[in-house]
């Protein structure tokens, strides 16, 4: 009954074009929750095992999404938000498709996959950002984002079990068909959302001046750092732990499934605390916990050691990432009519902090052991300390 009526409650503060621009994004989750952690090992096995071949994908993945990233933004003026978020979610769905005839056609298989991708990641970040900065409220915007990431993480947490065991009966082609079905369902939802009026009006020099000019250093420095622990989270973690229990999906699925429900309880707390007791005070306890437990990463063996540090660790990264983000669409909405331009900094400097990483980690991984990733995002995260530190797009 108490959780009842906090659910209630917060459904209050949640408008209507929040609510659907967020079922867009929840059905959007639930494909990618089929291929959580499995669409990596799948290019993991079909290029030969080798973790080198699948950070060079990667590399030139977010190379792409940074050069379109400033493409995008200049064709929301033209086309309007909802028509560019619809185009990104017909190329995610033509991504899902992809993979299904890799055997017979893998060339054509990785082209429509990094092109779809590409159309994906760089047409409908944007526009999704600058919505949600512009319809949800400073005074509850904590809660907010900690109600809606915790309703995403109710699917988390029962997909990936779902998926590790439709794809030890089926293969991947199960999971990749499902996805595609939950994509085209996503479009629905936005026809319901208030259209959004921007105009991006920087230059692609512009943007590169923007980039290293000092006023912006402290969002620049915290989105490449999040880029670049992001990496390591995204593509090495999951490999790291599909090594670890010597390939078996079932168990892969339930480690992420008992994982995200962890997740649920904490980011409950955590937005009333981002709200009640300031975003700097609890990302710093976050940053702590999320530095640590990189470092704990390392030193992990065993199923029962991977889920226990894993727990520990998305401890951190509920603070962390939800403080993050919140502080993030703070600064987009005090920009005013700057929010879109703002937000394509923002974007640009994750994905080179993407980048970096995946060079660095290509001789590191060859050298040393897998494990050495993890002491490279420990020092990732600190870098996103800096976030906190308001800036002003002039």
């Amino acid at each position: 009954m108490f959780l009842q009526n906090k659910i209630k409650g917060l459904r209050k503060t949640i408008s209507k074009n929040i609510f659907y621009l967020y079922l867009n994004r929840l059905l959007v989750q639930s494909a990618f929750g089929f291929i959580s952690g499995f669409g990596i090992i799948f290019f993991y096995q079909k290029f030969g095992n080798s973790i080198e071949k699948v950070l060079i994908l990667y590399f030139f993945l977010y190379l792409a999404f940074a050069i379109f990233n400033h493409v995008s933004a200049k064709m929301i003026k033209h086309f309007g938000m909802r028509r560019i978020m619809t185009f990104s979610l017909f190329g995610l769905a033509v991504m899902f498709l992809s993979r299904t005839f890799w055997d017979f056609a893998p060339h054509l298989s990785l082209l429509l996959f990094f092109i779809s991708l590409t159309i994906y990641k760089t047409f409908y970040w944007i526009p999704y950002h600058v919505e949600f900065a512009s319809f949800t409220d400073k005074k509850n915007r904590g809660k907010q984002t900690a109600f809606l990431y915790n309703v995403g993480d109710i699917f988390a947490a029962v997909i990936p079990f779902i998926a590790g065991i439709l794809l030890s009966q089926y293969g991947f082609n199960i999971l990749f068909y499902i996805g595609f079905v939950f994509v085209i369902l996503s479009i629905i939802p936005l026809y319901r959302v208030q259209e959004v009026k921007e105009e991006y009006t920087w230059s692609a020099m512009k943007l590169i001046k923007e980039i290293f000019d000092r006023d912006n250093r402290p969002i620049v420095i915290s989105s490449v750092g999040n880029g670049m622990q992001a990496i390591v989270g995204a593509i090495i973690w999951p490999l790291f732990i599909f090594i670890a229990i010597n390939g078996d999906f079932v168990v892969f699925g339930s480690i992420l499934a008992l994982v995200a429900i962890g997740l649920i309880v904490l980011r409950y707390f955590i937005g009333r605390y981002l709200d009640r007791f300031g975003r700097e005070r609890v990302m710093r306890a976050g940053n702590f916990i999320y530095f640590t437990g990189w470092i704990l990463k390392t030193l992990v063996a065993g199923v029962t050691g991977i889920f226990l540090v894993d727990i520990y660790h998305r401890f951190g990264f509920v603070i962390n990432k939800t403080s993050f983000d919140v502080t993030t669409y703070d600064q987009a909405a005090d920009n005013g009519h700057f929010i879109d331009e703002y937000t394509v900094l923002r974007e640009v400097s994750f994905l080179i902090g993407g980048m970096v990483m995946a060079l660095i980690l290509l001789p590191a991984v060859a050298l040393f052991s897998i494990k050495v990733a993890f002491i490279l995002g420990a020092i990732a995260t600190l870098l996103m300390t800096t976030i906190h530190k308001q800036m002003k797009v002039e």
